[in-house]
């Protein structure tokens, strides 16, 4: 058998990069309505969020890195901005919509949780940034 001109994904990697794309989202998320549009380019901020923050992948915990308390936290996290009305991720590509959706009443919450999650994965994201700079 020949061996494959590419290189497989492995179950490290697969999570490394997975994570760091979702630190990236919750780095915004954590932020003001305006500095989290901004971040995010303005482009249908709240609805990429529902969309791509509640990553179960993560909650898979392939590599164990998570404790229980982390695994809770970003269940809950998932949970909240899965829960948001409608009216709060209006899907839109212009700018002041996505601030008017941003700053509504039931992001608060969320962006507090946030923040508090980033001090939670503190340990995971060292170990991240070290997979990176290896």
């Amino acid at each position: 058998m020949k061996k494959h001109d590419q290189e497989e994904i492995d179950n490290e990697e697969i999570f490394f990069l997975a994570f760091n794309t979702f630190l990236s989202d919750l780095e915004a998320l954590s932020q003001s309505p305006e500095k989290a549009c901004e971040l995010e380019g303005y482009y249908n901020v709240a609805g990429e969020f529902w969309y791509l923050m509640p990553n179960d992948y993560l909650l898979k915990n392939s590599l164990g890195l998570f404790s229980e308390a982390q695994l809770s936290a970003l269940k809950k996290l998932f949970e909240s901005i899965k829960s948001l009305p409608e009216d709060a991720i209006k899907w839109t590509n212009v700018a002041e919509e996505s601030l008017q959706n941003m700053s509504r009443s039931e992001w608060e919450p969320i962006r507090q949780q946030a923040k508090e999650l980033r001090l939670l994965l503190a340990p995971i994201v060292k170990i991240c940034n070290e997979y990176f700079n290896q």
